[in-house]
Parts: C-alpha cells; structure tokens; sequence
C-alpha cells in the first residue's frame, strides 16, 4: 500500500485528467483548447500498462482501457484537425493511430476523408486497401457499411 501522508503523481491518473479536460473543450466547441489537452494525453501515454509483465493478467482490462483512450485521444485530434482544414496534421495523427490499432475503421475512414480534400485520390484507395488488409489478416472480417459507402462515395466519378 502506497503511504497516504506522501504527495504522489501517477502518470495514469494525469492522463485520464487530461483526456477529461481535452474531451469537455471539445464538446463545448473549443477545438485549440481540446487539441492542447489531447496532445497532452497523447504525450503522457508511453505504451501499454506493465508491458514487461509477462507473469500477470491481473491489470490486461486497465491495459486495454488505457490503450482504447488513447486510440480515442488520437481519433479525436484527427478529427478537430480535419474540420479545422488543418489536414497534414489531422493525417499525422491518424497514421499514430493506426500503429497502434490498424483495424481501427474511423481512422481509415478519416484518411481517405483527408485525402480526398487533398485531392490524393490515389490514396484513398491504397487507404482503403489497406484497411481491407488489415481487418481481413488481424480479424478476418471485411470493412463495415459505412467504411465502403465512403470509399464507394469518394471514389465514384461525379457527374
């Protein structure tokens, strides 16, 4: 038992302080504010939770939580980046989080946003492709409704 008459900082604990502030700026419309609190989640997160811990289970559902904010922290800055018309950074944080989770769908999804306002229309497909990829070898399932009506939306030829 850690001593209560002792001043202690916990990094998971800041963490999920910051992710707090950063998701209330965010929803009361206050995108700079939100973005500086997620960069500051972002930077706080240093991996999974006792990674060097092969003998132990105990703490895997703290794991798995942690590493879901986080992946949320990432998607969320993408997406304020994107509707600000800031998209090389809104890209940069969606290729971190696809190297943390590359069966991540709405990451997917936002690249080729991105990428389509940036008029690569070779790379929405090679997003696409690689998201057909992964959820195909790391989950053997195929992209979601949503994700093809996107790339089927970005991809046709308008009139």
């Amino acid at each position: 038992m850690l001593n209560p008459g002792l001043k202690w900082w916990v990094d998971r604990d800041e963490f999920l302080s910051v992710l707090s502030q950063a998701d209330t700026h965010r929803t009361a419309g206050r995108p700079r504010q939100a973005i500086y609190h997620y960069q500051g989640a972002i930077q706080l997160y240093r991996g999974p939770l006792f990674e060097d811990d092969l003998a132990g289970d105990w703490y895997l559902s703290e794991q798995r939580h942690l590493a879901g904010l986080y992946l949320h922290a990432l998607e969320s800055l993408g997406e304020i980046y994107f509707d600000l018309g800031e998209l090389a950074s809104a890209a940069c944080s969606g290729q971190l989080a696809l190297t943390n989770d590359p069966c991540c769908e709405p990451v997917h999804r936002l690249l080729m946003r991105c990428y389509t306002a940036q008029n690569k229309q070779q790379l929405v497909t090679r997003q696409y492709r690689l998201c057909v990829d992964a959820l195909r070898d790391e989950l053997g399932v195929s992209p979601g409704a949503e994700t093809l009506r996107l790339f089927r939306d970005l991809t046709s030829a308008s009139p």
